[in-house]
């Protein structure tokens, strides 16, 4: 029997290939930002008044540095997470709040914010207040939208966080230590107070949370099809014109139109156990994936679905 995260993991990145608007339920929670009543739909209680400029798709919700969302829920107490959203700032605040979760800058807090104009920055505290923080430097501007995924992840008693840029992986820390998963909701437009950067001035539009870290190749699949959910919105991104396109629910390589033939890879062998130190050693053999690639071939499979994280080493993409 598959698990019910399994099946959710397998339908977003179908859906996400083929561009359709079933992945927004394949999210645990999604939000549109687009009006008053979307936010009100998924339970949000605004503080402060909000508009609502052109966005990615349709319109996004615009914070003036006074006003706050507030999403409640006991699933934003995963011990693994990811948040993707799109945002660009809509003034020339020197630093401001994005996302919080519990109250950041205080134990059992993790959150977004900007910094010196345009620098992003994810934050996580542990119960002792010891902290990590991942960042990326000139990440956001007001000409833009840019999309960002910020992630964390639970292995035994170390928290691995990520951060990604359009897609793009861009910085890693770890944070050991205890934290109490009781925070109970999610905030949009502020992040801690004071000298934590309080309520921020700026644009989110697509925000999405999942109960599970995400895998490199599902943030960018996320990238892709959020940008181009609403394929006319006026100020969307633009349809790609690189090597990998999609139209409508086709997907294109190379100007032709590509159909998966997909295998899901995990060669773990019987009796090791399914860990990290597993793996690495199963996705960097050179006699393992000799063996496989070469069964991969024979069966015309020209997608593999990973259920890990890649190390760094490249053999196996090579191979590929």
């Amino acid at each position: 029997m598959f698990s019910v995260k399994t099946i959710k993991r397998a339908l977003l990145i179908i859906s996400l290939i083929f561009a359709n608007s079933f992945a927004d339920d394949c999210a645990p929670f999604y939000c549109d930002m687009n009006s008053n009543e979307s936010i009100a739909e998924c339970n949000g209680v605004i503080t402060g008044s909000l508009t609502y400029p052109a966005g990615v798709n349709d319109n996004a919700a615009s914070f003036d540095g006074a006003s706050e969302v507030n999403f409640p829920g006991s699933i934003f107490d995963a011990e693994s997470g990811t948040i993707t959203l799109w945002v660009k700032k809509n003034s020339n605040d020197e630093k401001g709040g994005i996302i919080e979760m519990g109250a950041l800058g205080f134990p059992d807090s993790l959150g977004m914010f900007y910094a010196d104009y345009n620098n992003i920055y994810f934050e996580m505290r542990n119960s002792n207040n010891d902290y990590s923080t991942v960042f990326y430097l000139n990440a956001i501007s007001q000409s833009e939208y840019t999309h960002i995924t910020a992630m964390w992840d639970k292995r035994e008693d170390t928290y691995h966080l990520k951060l990604f840029v359009n897609g793009r992986y861009v910085s890693g820390q770890t944070l050991s230590g205890p934290f109490d998963h009781n925070i109970g909701f999610m905030k949009i437009g502020t992040a801690g107070q004071g000298e934590w950067y309080g309520r921020g001035e700026c644009i989110v539009d697509e925000l999405r949370f999942f109960d599970w870290m995400l895998s490199d190749a599902e943030v960018y699949a996320d990238y892709v099809y959020s940008a181009n959910r609403h394929r006319h919105a006026p100020t969307g991104k633009p349809v790609s014109t690189g090597a990998i396109q999609i139209y409508g629910k086709e997907l294109y390589v190379n100007g032709q139109p590509f159909t998966v033939k997909g295998v899901g890879y995990q060669p773990i062998p019987y009796g090791m156990p399914h860990n990290r130190t597993t793996l690495d050693y199963v996705l960097t053999d050179p006699e393992i994936i000799a063996r496989d690639v070469s069964y991969l071939k024979k069966m015309n499979a020209n997608t593999i679905r990973l259920w890990a994280q890649l190390p760094y080493d490249t053999t196996l993409l090579d191979a590929l």
